[in-house]
């Protein structure tokens, strides 16, 4: 999967640890115009549940005011069992309303968490209630930091 990033122009990390580098370099690409694309759990998940998310995707909006595009997929986690029994494997996509986050200064790491979870409960409601994990969708949940674009 490396080499595929890398090949197309994706920016490798450092697992484990906040990779300040490869952030930065995330932001010169969003401020140079350039789409990214990138999993606020900062991996894929092998079983298709939304995981805890990580505040890297903060730090970007945060830093470049670029508009985020919620975007999840399910159905993958059977591909490879499928494909050894020639079978094919429903593969879904859902796409949310694109949003900004409401600048806050400072950003302390209260409010930082705040915005992830903003951003990580946009993404739990496109996905089936079996795939959102920690994030079950509540019809109680009213974003606070996030402007609709």
């Amino acid at each position: 999967m490396k080499w595929l990033l890398t090949t197309f122009g994706g920016i490798p990390i450092r697992r484990g640890t906040p990779d300040r580098g490869a952030l930065n370099r995330a932001v010169q690409r969003i401020l140079a115009g350039d789409i990214f694309g990138m999993s606020p759990e900062g991996t894929r998940s092998g079983d298709g549940i939304l995981r805890q998310g990580k505040t890297g995707v903060v730090y970007l909006a945060m830093e470049t005011n670029a508009p985020i595009l919620p975007m999840v997929h399910w159905g993958s986690e059977n591909w490879q069992s499928n494909l050894m029994r020639f079978q094919r494997t429903p593969f879904h996509i859902a796409v949310g309303t694109p949003f900004r986050i409401h600048q806050i200064h400072p950003l302390d790491h209260r409010s930082r968490n705040e915005i992830l979870m903003e951003i990580m409960m946009e993404m739990a409601s496109l996905l089936p209630p079996r795939y959102r994990g920690k994030y079950a969708y509540s019809s109680d949940y009213t974003p606070r930091f996030l402007k609709y674009c």
